[in-house]
């Protein structure tokens, strides 16, 4: 059998098994099952093809492609619900040692360290417990090389921040700086009189630092406050009253030059931007948190954003939809009344309900149909969404 139809009924045995799966302990032994039989059935068999083919042929830059839009399939899910943080990654890295296509191997590596960093936030320190980290630790020689350089860097770099950060001549003759005292305060009382005029406060240093502590957090024009509750959801205001006093402490506030309705609050996790949405169907409104996702197509949510929206079975049309590196999963299709991002809204919009849809922090993916009419910029640095106009 031809690798393109061993990875076609893989997919196709994959989104039937998803589709009657109840649970996310089920999705994740679904997606093992098909990961074990890209290892089985598909690597061995994209080895064997240069040999076989030759490079160049159509034949096999056919299946290298369908081999990578497999792939992603199953290792987004994979590593989506992977909990067995260890024996997951070992049978990552086993089927990439495995691999001598360099994109498939190369994509193996990549959801590797995806399911490593997950390890790692979940488990601080458990990643290195890996049995396989042994493999990128230094070859043999390479330890006291690298003692010797460090020590050296940390040497030279104590040298030079002395020599830059202390004035030896004011600490070997302190008396040479004496007689430009006064003509520094005088030019200082000539240049700001309105400053020295200024009657001194009768509170001592004591007072005015526990008046200062009790003032509230300042008002800003054009910021937005972001705390977690108890329960751990993120939230989002753009008044400082609606930010409940027990939790004003560890709130950040994010200032933008920009115009309010021209800047969207988000939270962003490493390299994930999630963005707060209001969706509107059938007269009724839903808060909820999207992943920012350029590479789908189309907006999705999951089966709890649905209920809550009210949508009915009829609207559903069932087909699939392709997602981000070509990810195609069964998928049921409405049209939604609104959604909206700040101040963008869009009315009518075509979504999609994918089971299980979301991950840790949000409950489904903004697409580009919504993106794609709008000009923006993601500000990581001050984790904001400005909109052109």
């Amino acid at each position: 059998m031809k690798i393109p139809s061993i990875c076609k009924s893989i997919s196709s045995n994959l989104s039937h098994n998803l589709l009657l799966a109840t649970s996310d302990d089920e999705r994740h032994q679904y997606h093992s099952q098909a990961l074990q039989e890209i290892g089985d059935k598909v690597i061995p068999a994209l080895n064997r093809l240069p040999a076989e083919q030759g490079e160049g042929r159509p034949e096999l830059d056919e299946a290298r492609a369908a081999a990578l839009e497999l792939a992603t399939i199953v290792c987004i899910g994979f590593v989506r619900n992977c909990t067995h943080f260890r024996w997951g990654i070992s049978q990552l890295e086993e089927m990439s040692a495995n691999c001598r296509e360099p994109q498939l191997k190369k994509k193996l590596v990549i959801y590797t360290n995806q399911l490593k960093n997950k390890w790692n936030i979940a488990e601080p320190g458990g990643i290195t417990h890996n049995p396989r980290a042994r493999r990128v630790g230094q070859l043999p020689g390479e330890s006291k090389t690298f003692a010797n350089l460090l020590r050296i860097t940390l040497l030279f770099g104590g040298a030079l921040y002395f020599f830059t950060h202390i004035d030896l001549t004011s600490t070997i003759f302190p008396h040479w700086n004496e007689p430009r005292q006064p003509e520094q305060v005088q030019r200082v009382q000539v240049d700001r009189p309105q400053e020295a005029a200024m009657p001194t406060p009768q509170n001592n240093p004591a007072e005015l630092k526990a008046e200062a502590l009790s003032q509230p957090p300042e008002r800003t024009v054009g910021s937005f406050y972001s705390y977690t509750d108890e329960k751990g959801v993120v939230h989002i205001v753009d008044d400082l009253d609606k930010v409940p006093n027990k939790f004003r402490k560890g709130m950040a506030v994010t200032t933008s030059s920009v115009p309010r309705n021209n800047v969207t609050p988000v939270v962003i996790k490493g390299n994930q931007v999630l963005v707060p949405v209001t969706l509107s169907h059938h007269g009724r409104s839903v808060e909820a948190m999207l992943l920012l996702d350029t590479g789908a197509t189309i907006t999705t949510i999951n089966e709890r954003l649905a209920a809550l929206l009210g949508v009915a079975p009829a609207e559903m049309k069932q087909g699939t939809v392709r997602l981000a590196d070509g990810r195609s999963v069964a998928a049921h299709g409405f049209v939604i009344n609104g959604l909206a991002v700040g101040s963008k809204n869009l009315a009518n919009l075509q979504a999609s309900i994918i089971p299980g849809s979301g991950g840790e922090g949000h409950e489904g993916l903004l697409g580009m149909n919504f993106l794609k009419n709008f000009r923006y910029h993601v500000d990581f640095n001050r984790s904001v969404i400005e909109w052109g106009g």
